[in-house]
């Protein structure tokens, strides 16, 4: 944003393949932004986003909490295997870009090292808010290998494929 902050949306497509499940998790480090907020959680039911509904611990509800420098949010669903649901995550991170004197950062940590279980794939797509040439652009991907390229609209997108078990996946992305 024209301001600095980050508006974030995570599609998360997940495959239950053993067991039951009646919840998800994800976990955003606190360290290096000022503040989260507008925190909003959805599926995808039969092609339509169904929001899920805040402060709740029932099914289709979500919850938030910060523990151990994170942001935890916790979403709820009726129980689940055998089966792909489609999720998505939005929020605001404030003070989250960082600037220094040879150009501003987004630097992005979109998976943590903390999942027990492989990720097929992740894409991650960095939007600056004017297009800037590519040239002018210092870009780079830490712990998951990864292929960058660069989209129509100068967005810069970062592809990982198979991403083993605590492995992160953090991308950076600077501009001037």
């Amino acid at each position: 944003q024209e301001n600095s902050d980050m508006l974030v949306d995570e599609t998360q497509q997940i495959v239950f393949t053993s067991g039951t499940f009646r919840f998800g998790y994800r976990a955003i480090p606190l360290d290096r932004v000022g503040e989260i907020t507008d925190v909003q959680v959805s599926e995808i039911i039969d092609g339509v986003e169904r929001p899920y509904t805040p402060g709740s611990t029932g099914e289709y509800g979500f919850t938030t909490s910060v523990s151990d420098g994170e942001l935890q949010i916790t979403w709820y669903f009726p129980p689940t295997g055998n089966s792909t649901h489609t999720y998505i995550i939005r929020y605001r991170v404030v003070g989250g870009l960082r600037f220094y004197e040879g150009g501003d950062q987004v630097w992005w940590k979109a998976i943590a090292p903390d999942h027990n279980f492989p990720i097929r794939s992740s894409r991650v797509t960095i939007t600056l808010p004017e297009t800037i040439a590519q040239d002018q652009l210092i870009v780079a991907s830490y712990g998951a290998e990864a292929t960058t390229y660069y989209g129509d609209q100068g967005q810069v997108v970062f592809e990982a494929q198979d991403i083993p078990v605590d492995q992160e996946f953090e991308v950076r992305v600077e501009f001037p």
